[in-house]
């Protein structure tokens, strides 16, 4: 049977009236076709001079709008990837309890580059500081300025640890004794701090053994017992230190603004000491500057006028150590700009609560007393043992005669005690104590001490071994591992910044030294810190920060 719409279909095509409608409508097509090339083929000859066959270059927009398109794209790639990798939490095995208990005593340069370069695998980590985060020490003094947030510049211990393929454990206490034959050391935590929680907690002093220890403490501030200092400098060593100074800043910038104060009392106030003129005093001169002459100065212009630092280094020269003299000589003139006086051989006797007394060397070699009267005075002038490195002196009779800190050999094993490191300021290993030479020492012991365990590892398994052919092997094996790499330190230049948007840099590259200042220096100077911050995170805050001031300015608030 057939289908009616088949027939219906079959009829009407047939017809002519729908023979000549499907002529006209695919006529009518191609015309519209063939109109619309014509119109391509002339638009793009209008814009394009037609060269035969040859396709148009694409024009500069286009060009600058793909280069962007692909900066913009990188830009969000790098920054997606590590944001991830800064909040992502990889998985991590639990510390095997038979290997061998390693003890970092510090959270500071050294001891955070051994944990960074450290496999953990090797070993049963345990991490004892009286602070539990690391802090990128050459930007505290922007963060008194509060040029920089403090907090964009210190990295959380754990959250260092919790990166790494095996567990560990975090103590938060003082060490205040080591026995070094004995392998304990013996930790003050800090339960006592915790007692405004209403938790009760006792100051607790414990005993924890270790196989291997790596001494990292660091220093504390050096007054040499001069008068008067310890009670009232302020110092620029720690996260509080930089809180205390830009809380005295605002203090001083407020009472010299009291309607009534007789002038003396207000060049006072608005007078700052800083003693000490090594890269930390000098950077503390430079931002002090900046903050005063760029900030304070639009809301508070009267007070500013009186504005002045002085800067007393005992030395011939500031920056005596790490920069030649021509940048010695441009970081001390630059300095004098900024209302800086420079005060060098001058030694400080004393200090109160409204001056600081000095003795100044004279170019005839006579000596005058000189006074300092001040609103804030900055310590910046040396460093000092910790009790806990001073005690080790007694115990170990290789260290008696030991003053700069524990002397170590050439792998950095404290001289008279086994298993046991030193790194950093509180080692003496006839380096400069700065963060750099810390940062390298770290980074080595945390790879020496993978081969310390692989040579420990291959001993375990010759005590065990009964085969006189394969003693032989392990005693070949042995001999090769026993030749441990020698620290070799490698000084990559001095950095430090000046004020007004100026650096001075001494740089080693491939061996030659290069120096250069100014401001292209000073855009160096933030591009090599930020690329030295601990992680992508603190980049990030960091930049942030410098921006954020660039744009607003900082914040004038005391708190």
């Amino acid at each position: 049977m057939v289908s009616p719409w088949t027939n219906r279909t079959t009829c009407c095509s047939s017809t002519p009236k729908f023979r000549m409608l499907r002529s006209s409508f695919i006529k009518a097509h191609k015309t519209v076709l063939a109109t619309a090339e014509r119109t391509f083929v002339r638009s793009y000859a209008s814009s394009t001079p037609a060269t035969g066959n040859t396709p148009a270059k694409p024009s500069t927009r286009a060009k600058l709008m793909r280069y962007a398109g692909a900066a913009t794209a990188g830009t969000v790639a790098y920054m997606g990837y590590h944001v991830y990798n800064a909040v992502a939490l990889p998985g991590q095995k639990q510390a095997d309890p038979s290997k061998p208990h390693l003890v970092i005593v510090g959270s500071g340069w050294g001891s955070v580059a051994t944990l960074k370069t450290l496999d953990f695998s090797k070993y049963n980590v345990t991490v004892i500081s009286s602070r539990n985060y690391f802090l990128f020490t050459p930007l505290l003094p922007s963060t008194a300025t509060g040029l920089i947030e403090q907090r964009s510049i210190m990295e959380p211990t754990r959250a260092i640890l919790r990166k790494k393929t095996h567990s560990s454990t975090f103590v938060e206490g003082e060490v205040i004794d080591v026995d070094p034959f004995k392998k304990t050391v013996t930790v003050s935590t800090k339960a006592n701090s915790y007692k405004e929680l209403g938790v009760g907690l006792p100051a607790v002093t414990q005993e924890i053994p270790y196989d291997k220890l790596i001494m990292g403490v660091g220093s504390t501030t050096n007054t040499f017992g001069i008068k008067g200092v310890s009670d009232y400098a302020l110092f620029m060593k720690e996260v509080e230190d930089s809180i205390a100074v830009r809380k005295r800043i605002m203090d001083c910038m407020e009472a010299a603004s009291t309607p009534g104060l007789d002038p003396e009392t207000r060049r006072r106030l608005m007078h700052t000491v800083i003693v000490g003129a090594g890269p930390t005093g000098v950077e503390c001169a430079g931002e002090i500057h900046d903050f005063v002459q760029k900030d304070m100065a639009k809301f508070n212009p009267e007070v500013v006028k009186d504005f002045k630092v002085s800067l007393l280094e005992v030395q011939p020269n500031i920056l005596a150590a790490g920069f030649n003299q021509t940048l010695v000589d441009y970081a001390t003139e630059t300095l004098k700009r900024e209302s800086v006086d420079i005060m060098t051989k001058t030694m400080v006797t004393g200090a109160d609560a409204e001056k600081v007394y000095a003795t100044r060397t004279l170019a005839d070699g006579t000596k005058e007393n000189v006074e300092f009267p001040y609103g804030l005075f900055i310590w910046a002038g040396g460093i000092g043992l910790r009790p806990v490195v001073k005690n080790l002196f007694a115990k170990i009779p290789e260290q008696n005669e030991s003053r700069r800190g524990l002397r170590v050999d050439e792998h950095l094993r404290v001289i008279g005690a086994d298993d046991f490191w030193a790194l950093g300021d509180c080692a003496d290993a006839k380096l400069a104590p700065t963060a750099q030479v810390a940062s390298q020492e770290g980074a080595y012991l945390g790879k020496l001490l993978g081969e310390v365990a692989k040579l420990d590892d291959l001993k375990l398994e010759r005590s065990k071994e009964t085969d006189a052919g394969k003693i032989a092997k392990l005693d070949s094996q042995i001999h090769r591992a026993e030749i441990l790499p020698k620290f070799e330190y490698a000084h990559q230049g001095s950095l430090a910044y000046i004020g007004d948007d100026r650096a001075v840099a001494d740089i080693t590259w491939f061996g030659k030294q290069y120096s250069s200042s100014g401001f292209l220096t000073y855009i160096f100077w933030r591009s090599a810190y930020l690329s030295m911050v601990f992680s992508f995170r603190n980049k990030f805050l960091v930049a942030m920060d410098w921006t954020k001031a660039i744009v607003f300015g900082r914040d004038l608030s005391r708190e």
